[in-house]
């Protein structure tokens, strides 16, 4: 019987779409000769060694590759939403392992202090995060990194550690990050009661990071409240602003009644 053109078609489609979701891996030699393989690892000096029928081959560091996307990545990063952390940090690991020098581990990596942040595993998030800032200095450029590991810091109380991480990140963050961190450093001055110190990263915070709106209220309330105990009379013009700003924040509503 023949087969519809409409259905033939759809086949073939299905077909391509198996054979890409299932591609080999392989190597580019450096005479540019494509060798392809059942899997592809490295080993202990970083070399490729790929696995064929004929046994295994091994390639110098450099060598150009292709492995096919774990399909554990993109579960991981769902149970990550679903908030299903322990299933995301076992996903992670193995693709971590399994994947090591191949690319997906680095990626597995950068995934893997969301969940223990989840999770409020704040040990391994801190730990976790400095393992990504040893790969690279531009690790700590990432909002989403950086604050995990900064609020774990924090949470765990290790402020020996803290200190310096702020005095690090703000200089070379993201926006978002040097915004929170300086709320940080301005809450440590505060509450050691060196008011004229603090004073100096909330206002910083609440005058040139309008572009991060959910540091503001905290940082305009706290920049009058510093003021305030300085004798300063700009403190009246930050608790307006604020109830201006931000009439429905929880901080409005800590506006000393007078």
């Amino acid at each position: 019987m023949k087969m519809p053109m409409r259905l033939f078609s759809t086949v073939l489609a299905a077909l391509a779409v198996s054979c890409s979701a299932f591609a080999r891996p392989y190597v580019i030699t450096a005479q540019g000769k494509k060798i392809e393989g059942t899997s592809l690892k490295t080993d202990d000096q970083g070399q490729l060694v790929l696995t064929t029928p004929e046994g295994q081959m091994t390639f110098p560091k450099g060598t150009k590759f292709y492995v096919d996307d774990p399909p554990e990545y993109d579960k991981a990063a769902k149970f990550i939403k679903a908030m299903q952390y322990d299933e995301a940090i076992r996903l992670l690991k193995s693709i971590i392992k399994e994947y090591r020098g191949l690319g997906w581990d680095y990626r597995a990596s950068m995934l893997l202090p969301s969940a223990y942040y989840g999770k409020k595993d704040y040990a391994n998030t801190v730990a976790s995060c400095e393992a990504l800032f040893k790969m690279s200095s531009q690790n700590k450029k990432d909002d989403d990194i950086a604050l995990a590991y900064l609020d774990s810091l924090m949470q765990m109380g290790n402020i020996e550690k803290l200190k310096p991480a702020i005095d690090d990140f703000i200089p070379i963050a993201g926006r978002k990050t040097a915004a929170v961190a300086q709320l940080m450093r301005g809450n440590m001055a505060f509450n050691s009661g060196d008011y004229e110190k603090a004073v100096l990263d909330f206002m910083r915070t609440a005058d040139f990071f309008r572009d991060v709106p959910d540091t503001l209220p905290e940082a305009i309330f706290k920049t009058a409240q510093c003021l305030e105990k300085l004798g300063d009379p700009r403190a009246a013009e930050y608790y307006n602003r604020l109830r201006k700003d931000f009439p429905a924040s929880v901080w409005t509503a800590k506006i000393p009644v007078k």
